[in-house]
Parts: structure tokens; sequence; C-alpha cells
């Protein structure tokens, strides 16, 4: 079994429905990790797969994202946990006065250690837009960010349509293929 470290219901449900597609399924478990603060996406979701694995010894992944913001080049990104928590939508927002590109890429990162303990590592990239008003519940960004295809922020976006978006990428058939071999051993 292949367990999916994370506390998150709303991702849990989400990657259940995603994964689902390709006939696999996990087990979600919350686990006490340290996120340490890093530049890198890779580092932070490596550090928090091997925290997972030394308390669970099986199978296992674990997710991290952030938004990149094309205007501020590429802030918060891996410090979008922390953004969340000091910046309200409206200091994002004053963030981008005067900026004419409201490009956001949401970067995920899904951090994958086998029963032997090797670290392996898939990525995809989300095209979205910042909005010009917070809407909704949430966090401070998931109440400006709307994907690509979308008028609404993630706040008030149901997990059904927000699946299809995440769907197009092919880190999903990745990820099912390496929880089949996991789950084959």
């Amino acid at each position: 079994m292949v367990y999916f470290v994370s506390g998150n219901e709303r991702k849990i449900k989400m990657y259940t429905l995603l994964l689902a597609r390709y006939d696999v399924s996990f087990v979600s478990r919350a686990l006490p990790l340290d996120e340490i603060q890093s530049d890198s996406f890779e580092e932070i979701v490596e550090h928090k797969a091997r925290q997972a694995f030394e308390q669970l010894k099986q199978p296992l992944f674990v997710q991290d994202a952030g938004y990149t913001i094309t205007a501020l080049n590429g802030f918060p990104g891996p410090y979008m946990r922390y953004m969340n928590h000091w910046f309200s939508s409206e200091d994002f927002l004053a963030l981008m006065k005067n900026k004419q590109d409201r490009s956001v890429h949401l970067v995920e990162n899904f951090g994958c250690i086998n029963a032997e303990g090797d670290f392996s590592i898939f990525t995809t990239t989300i095209p979205a837009r910042l909005l010009d008003t917070p809407v909704g519940e949430g966090s401070s960004s998931d109440r400006i960010v709307a994907f690509e295809g979308f008028d609404k922020p993630l706040s008030l976006t149901p997990l059904e349509e927000l699946q299809t978006t995440f769907a197009k990428s092919d880190l999903w058939e990745k990820l099912a293929a390496w929880i089949k071999e996991q789950n084959t051993k």
C-alpha cells in the first residue's frame, strides 16, 4: 500500500479523484512534518518525504506547491505557505499595483519514496492569473488566483471542476504508474 502524507482534506479528495482515473488508490495519513525554508521546491518536498518515510517505513508520496507570479520575478514560489499566513489577498494585490502581467503559475511537486528509501519527484506547472478582487473563503492566494479557463478563483471552484484543469497534466499518469509499481512489489 502507498501512503499520501497530508492532512489537507481538499488535496486528499482532489488526488483521489485524479488517480481514480488510472484505477489507483492510496491511503492518506497526517503526520507531523517540519517544512524547511528553501528556494528549491525539490529540497522542500524531498525533506518532507524523507521525514515521512522515517516515520512510516512504507512507500509514500508527499506534495508541496507554490505560486510563481511572473511580474514579481517568481515570488513567492516555495515560500507560498508562509506568504499565505503573512499576507492578505489585498497585500498580494497591492504588490501587483501598476503591473500589467497578471500571470501566475502553480508549481506542484510530488516527492515519492519507495520501500527501499529511493526518492523520486514528479512536477507539473499549471497556468493561472491573478484576479483584481478577492472572493470567497480560504487562503489569501485561493481568493485571488483563477486557473486558466476559469473566471472564478480557487476558493469558489468546486473540486469536480478543478480536477479537469489538473487532469491535463501528464503528472498523474506518471504518479499512477509509480504507485502501481509500488503496489506490485
